[in-house]
């Protein structure tokens, strides 16, 4: 079915830009007036939507979600994959503890080197559903011991409640790094990303070693004056 046949179907709510190809509500006022209503007219649609989301990501087709060469093919194949797998989490940030069953036993997203709805959790600030994985024993670190992509894409993404999550009980090391890789430690990712925020709960953890250099050699001081952040220069400099 075409796009064009289905815009009778909503009775003028709806118009297709020509140019993008983007189907979008004709008028602003009526999708303020949808969006106030969703709750009455539609109280179970985030979780439906991630449910849908779930279903879908579970197919046959999707079942080895370890990146490989075939993944490419397959998103060329399946439309939706990326947009489904990348965005699922902002639709469960408001309804965590209703699908946090289905993001625990989804076997899709259980691979050798850790979960990946762990980590759009930690993307997204998924905390309750980041918890309960955590609790199940998922790999605090999101890939491997060597490796601290958890907490840093948490960094990232100025997710506090989740950074403050993955350092209690010393769930991930505030201090790990991938030097094979050179992958950046979490301070020095908060330095580089003048996250002043972030830099100041991880200078105010117990175990932060402000002296750890990068594979480079590089230390934290270098990259705060190399990118002029005054912030973590003073910060850094009463340690």
């Amino acid at each position: 079915m075409e796009v064009d046949d289905l815009i009778p179907f909503c009775h003028g709510l709806v118009t297709v830009e020509k140019e993008s190809g983007i189907v979008r509500i004709i008028h602003y006022t009526s999708q303020k007036y949808l969006e106030r209503g969703l709750p009455d007219f539609f109280p179970d649609a985030k979780i439906c939507l991630v449910t849908t989301c779930f279903t879908y990501l579970m197919f046959d087709a999707f079942e080895d979600p370890v990146p490989s060469p075939n993944n490419e093919k397959k998103e060329e194949q399946n439309i939706l994959l990326d947009r489904v797998a990348n965005n699922w989490g902002y639709l469960a940030y408001d309804v965590q503890e209703e699908v946090q069953d289905l993001t625990l036993s989804a076997p899709l997203y259980l691979t050798p080197e850790g979960s990946i709805s762990y980590a759009l959790s930690c993307q997204v600030g998924l905390v309750k559903i980041m918890r309960a994985l955590l609790n199940r024993g998922e790999n605090p670190n999101g890939l491997d011991e060597n490796v601290n992509d958890a907490l840093c894409t948490a960094i990232s993404f100025n997710q506090t409640a989740a950074v403050e999550l993955l350092l209690e009980e010393s769930y991930a090391n505030i201090n790990a790094s991938d030097r094979k890789r050179a992958f950046l430690p979490p301070l020095h990712r908060a330095i580089l990303e003048r996250n002043d925020s972030m830099l100041d709960l991880l200078l105010r953890h117990p175990k932060i070693d402000v002296n750890l250099k990068m594979k480079n050699g590089v230390t934290r001081r270098q990259i705060a004056v190399w990118k002029k952040n005054e912030h973590a220069i003073e910060l850094l400099s009463k340690q």
